[in-house]
């Protein structure tokens, strides 16, 4: 009997626990927001750079393209530089850093499309004109190059300026117009690209020495065969000679004869027996110089003490017309 009282008494405790939860349960779910209830969880919305801060992370990627860049790593500066352009397009300094790296890389055409891109966001710089006349001149077209330069002087009067559009008038063979912007060059100064003097005293030097050089091509205008003599000295020194011979010159054809000295008389003597008299000049002509030849007319030697050697004639030839400002000169001969 006591054991049956005293498992009631534990089914009893029994059941009251499990009440006592069942209780307590419902009690919690009373204060509990169903589901339904449960908002969804919020995010705000991205917020969008502000252009400053696009610029100051293009600007950040830009600063590490050029260590790069200095450190001659072409590809990885170009990366950054693409990045730079990710950021902010309109950051002109982004497509000139990856312009000059292409250029590194000897991808000119690309390399110039960065520049002129740069150009259009800002026309009014004069570097980057400079920048990309500089590309065009590595990629052979000196006309474009010069176009640039042109407009980079236009902006800004820099000597640099000057000194690269005097190397391509060079590169163009216009001496004169080279001559000039080199000048113009070492009368100026430059604070942004070096200290150029040197250079360009070196090729102003070499221009004027170009600019005193004519090319000569003569022209058979005679109906025979003939071979031609050029004699170029000095007027003041006619010891100093050159010869150029060019047998066989056939009718109507034509010969570069080399290049002389403008300041230095050059007279062109015809080597055709029968037709020699129509370009000699008359022994009273002034503009003509003495020469001695032999009997057959064959050579010729310039003898201005108007003494010749022991069956030598004394003969005179008229001087070459050369124009002051031709780098070509065409001359039929026998002279006109």
């Amino acid at each position: 009997m006591r054991w049956i009282i005293l498992a009631g008494v534990v089914t009893a405790i029994f059941l009251f626990g499990v009440l006592t939860l069942w209780w307590a349960t419902k009690q919690i779910e009373v204060w509990l927001p169903t589901h339904s209830e449960v908002a969804a969880p919020t995010t705000s919305p991205k917020r969008e750079a502000s252009p400053s801060e696009r610029r100051s992370r293009a600007n950040d990627a830009v600063t590490g393209a050029q260590g790069h860049a200095s450190n001659k790593k072409w590809d990885v500066a170009i990366d950054e530089y693409n990045v730079a352009i990710g950021h902010d397009p309109t950051y002109a300094p982004a497509w000139v850093g990856r312009g000059l790296a292409r250029q590194a890389k000897g991808e000119y055409a690309i390399a110039i499309g960065d520049l002129s891109e740069a150009i259009r966001l800002d026309p009014t710089s004069a570097d980057y004109y400079n920048l990309r006349g500089a590309c065009y001149k590595l990629s052979g077209d000196d006309a474009r190059a010069i176009a640039d330069y042109s407009e980079a002087i236009k902006l800004k009067k820099d000597g640099a300026f000057y000194y690269n559009r005097g190397a391509a008038y060079f590169a163009q063979k216009k001496f004169e117009e080279a001559e000039r912007d080199l000048t113009d060059s070492l009368q100026s100064t430059s604070a942004d690209y070096g200290d150029y003097t040197a250079e360009a005293k070196a090729l102003l030097e070499h221009t004027r020495k170009e600019r005193s050089l004519v090319k000569l091509i003569a022209c058979n205008g005679l109906t025979e065969q003939m071979w031609v003599n050029l004699a170029g000295y000095s007027e003041a020194n006619a010891d100093h000679i050159t010869f150029e011979v060019l047998w066989d010159l056939a009718p109507g054809s034509c010969e570069d004869v080399g290049r002389f000295v403008r300041d230095k008389g050059v007279w062109v003597i015809v080597n055709a027996l029968p037709s020699q008299q129509r370009f000699r000049a008359a022994a009273n002509d002034a503009s003509a110089k003495s020469f001695c030849t032999d009997n057959f007319g064959s050579t010729q030697v310039p003898y201005p003490s108007g003494t010749c050697p022991t069956n030598w004639n004394l003969q005179k030839f008229y001087k070459l017309n050369i124009k002051s400002n031709a780098n070509v000169h065409t001359s039929r001969l026998p002279h006109d």
